[in-house]
């Protein structure tokens, strides 16, 4: 890991260079991270629209005829 300081004003501001791989992978991982949190959230949102366990046949399975 290096620590690059501008020329300008070095005491301010500083850029953490961790490599080629790291620099590109940690915001990939947050990315895809993010992604699997919506999919989870779609999915149980999506989730509530299920068949209730009694159908209104009284039989317990889901009417199937509409």
């Amino acid at each position: 890991m290096t620590v690059l300081y501008l020329a300008d004003d070095s005491r301010e501001d500083a850029i953490i260079d961790r490599g080629l791989f790291w620099n590109r992978a940690i915001p990939g991982i947050i990315f895809v991270a993010a992604l699997v949190v919506i999919g989870i959230l779609i999915a149980v949102m999506h989730g509530n629209t299920a068949f209730p366990a009694i159908a209104k046949d009284g039989h317990g399975l889901p009417d199937t005829s509409v």
